[in-house]
């Protein structure tokens, strides 16, 4: 994973300071926001894109400081809303760097949580609108069984 540092370099000092570990514990990718923690099984379905575009998923939560501003937020629900701010973050970077007719350098997984409607809001305003009810992405995730 060390070509994330050399392509992304603006985040390549949180990668480099976060170690990389392999565990069954979850079915995807997760952090704590000291390290990125990953299953062996679901990285080894993405392409070096996704695991670039999973591996600065991660980061931004760890620089955002989502673990710390959930506060006593329900954690599924506060997850799928930080999910959809970081995820509108990269696919707008992806779409900015297109329009500049340079390559994004990353991809997101199918199935990440993405939804233009939440373009540019906090995860603490996606929460407020999210619907409690719960249901399964293709990546394992639980998220909101109607999208908004």
């Amino acid at each position: 994973m060390g070509h994330v540092v050399t392509s992304l370099p603006d985040l390549s000092r949180h990668l480099i300071d976060m170690p990389l570990v392999p565990s069954v514990e979850r079915p995807t990718f997760w952090t704590d926001e000291w390290g990125i923690y990953f299953n062996p099984a679901f990285a080894d379905q993405l392409t070096d894109l996704e695991i670039k575009g999973v591996l600065v998923h991660e980061i931004l939560h760890a620089i955002w400081g989502h673990g710390r501003r959930r506060a006593k937020r329900d954690r599924v629900r506060w997850n799928w809303a930080a999910d959809y701010e970081v995820n509108g973050y990269i696919v707008r970077y992806m779409r900015e760097r297109r329009e500049a007719g340079q390559e994004p350098r990353l991809a997101l997984p199918q199935g990440a949580l993405v939804n233009p409607e939440f373009d540019a809001m906090t995860a603490e305003e996606i929460y407020e609108v999210l619907p409690r009810r719960r249901a399964r992405s293709s990546m394992g995730q639980l998220i909101p069984a109607r999208a908004p």
